[in-house]
């Protein structure tokens, strides 16, 4: 018997494995997708911490606050005075808003195993990105209480 093709059976065999294989690669490919997002999120909060830290030294802010003493700057502010950049949503590639508030702490704080130096600042950074409505306040550094 001479054959020329491929029978219906082993074409059907094929796209079947075919179709398997792309919907795990997908699969994949959107996990990772969202780990990149999640990340973008986390190095806004740290740059709007750092950047908040940096105004903070700058404007002779440090100096001036007693035990317990807060404080609260704007993003639009760290922005507009060059401490960082735009933070962008990584889902409508818009721009976030949001404030840092500051708070004076005296002495050691343990928490979660991390020792907060005497006379540091802790931070606690609220975003609003259109793309992610649902973002908590993060505190920093990492296991402070604020």
């Amino acid at each position: 018997m001479n054959r020329r093709g491929f029978s219906l059976v082993e074409l059907m065999a094929v796209i079947s494995i075919l179709g398997i294989l792309i919907g795990v690669a997908i699969g994949a490919v959107s996990s990772y997708l969202e780990k990149a997002k999640n990340q973008a999120y986390s190095s806004i909060y740290k740059a709007a911490s750092g950047a908040c830290e940096n105004y903070i030294i700058e404007h002779g802010l440090a100096t001036s606050l007693d035990n317990n003493a807060t404080g609260v700057v704007d993003l639009a502010v760290l922005v507009e005075e060059s401490y960082m950049e735009d933070p962008v949503d990584p889902n409508t590639k818009t721009m976030c808003s949001g404030k840092i508030e500051y708070k004076m702490v005296k002495g050691s704080n343990k928490n979660k195993e991390t020792i907060i130096e005497n006379d540091s600042i802790v931070y606690r950074v609220t975003l609003e990105c259109p793309g992610n409505k649902n973002l908590k306040p993060r505190v920093f550094p990492d296991g402070a209480t604020f």
